[in-house]
């Protein structure tokens, strides 16, 4: 099993939950943030597994690069295929506007001429029922 690390090893998705609750509100930022409750210890996740009946639990870290067209890309797309619809689609078109703006100015960094392209740690759960 994957589950992600904490939000501060993704910088996209760090900027959109910061830009969200700056501009949106404080439970889209939450939305944002639900996925990296794990944070960075694996002793929960390792607990889980053990409570759960598995055996032989080995827990580890990977890397990978998460990869959109555009930072704006990145905005539409987490929004659209997510239960941020509804908190995002509520704001008018001068929030939506500056989310946009803030998220594409903190991601202007891993812009490069592919796209978007940054980062996400994730601990790696490995276990025999």
């Amino acid at each position: 099993m994957l589950v992600w690390r904490a939000i501060a090893h993704s910088p996209g998705f760090a900027a959109l939950a910061a830009a969200l609750e700056r501009h949106v509100s404080t439970a889209a930022g939450a939305v944002m943030r639900a996925p990296f409750v794990f944070g960075d210890t694996t002793d929960e996740l390792r607990g889980l597994l053990v409570q759960a009946g598995f055996r032989a639990v080995r827990v580890g870290a990977d890397v990978r690069m998460v990869r959109f067209a555009s930072p704006a890309a990145l905005v539409r797309h987490q929004v659209a295929g997510s239960p941020l619809a509804p908190h995002v689609a509520a704001a008018n078109d001068t929030v939506r506007d500056a989310l946009l703006q803030e998220v594409s100015a903190e991601m202007a960094s891993y812009v490069n001429d592919e796209g978007l392209a940054f980062p996400i740690e994730g601990h790696i759960g490995v276990a025999y029922p």
